[in-house]
Formats: structure tokens, C-alpha cells, sequence
């Protein structure tokens, strides 16, 4: 019965561990996608040059103006939103490594409780 009670809680702490992280994971990402959309927006002639190139390349392809005019964009937000994506785990994966860091510094820290083993309790007796 302990055991099973064991794995229970082995279960419930690694399901609220994930969730944990994943719920992290989504903030960090929300906040870098508008932290780099801010920058981006602030650099618009650093950005210029390259969606015209894109904006060219996709017209060489047969593309209506329009058309590879949203493309270049997409393909721009698609790579801020890796980049975001990258950023917030390299937050988190950091974040839990100095959490686990710390635990292991406070259960060093912990008393140690010493304990006689059985055998000799029975010898002594």
C-alpha cells in the first residue's frame, strides 16, 4: 500500500512539475514575443532590407505583389516567434537548473538524524 501511495505522489509531482513548466514556458514566450516585436519595431530600417529581399525573391517566383508581400512578413514573425520560443526555454531550463541547484545546497544543509541499525540494537541486548 505504501508503495502504490509512492508511485502516486511520484506521478502527481511529475504532472505538476510539467504543467509548471509548460505554464512558465508559455508566459516567458508570450513576454519575449512582444519584448522582440517592441525591438523590431523600433529597427524598422535594419528590417527593410531584408523583407525587400524577400518581398523580391517571392515576386521571381510568380508571386502577386500582395501575396509576397504577407509571405515575407510570415516568414518574419515566424522567425521571431522562434527566437521567442528559444529564448523562454533557455530562461526556464535555467531557472529549474538554480532551483536545483539550491535544493541540493539546502538538503546538504539538512541535520542528519543517525540512527542505530537494527543488527547492533539486537546484539546489545
Amino acid at each position: 500500500m505504501a508503495t502504490g501511495m509512492m508511485n502516486l505522489m511520484r506521478g502527481l509531482t511529475s504532472v505538476a512539475g510539467i504543467a509548471g513548466l509548460s505554464i512558465a514556458l508559455e508566459h516567458r514566450q508570450r513576454y519575449h514575443v512582444q519584448f522582440l516585436a517592441q525591438e523590431q519595431s523600433q529597427h524598422t530600417l535594419e528590417i527593410a532590407p531584408v523583407l525587400d529581399h524577400l518581398y523580391r525573391l517571392w515576386l521571381g517566383q510568380g508571386d502577386w505583389p500582395g501575396l509576397a508581400s504577407h509571405k515575407a512578413m510570415a516568414l518574419l514573425s515566424g522567425q521571431l516567434h522562434t527566437e521567442a520560443a528559444l529564448r523562454a526555454y533557455q530562461e526556464c531550463y535555467l531557472g529549474f537548473a538554480l532551483l536545483y541547484v539550491l535544493l541540493v545546497f539546502l538538503v546538504w544543509g539538512l541535520p542528519q538524524r543517525y540512527t542505530v541499525p537494527e543488527s547492533v540494537q539486537r546484539t546489545s541486548e
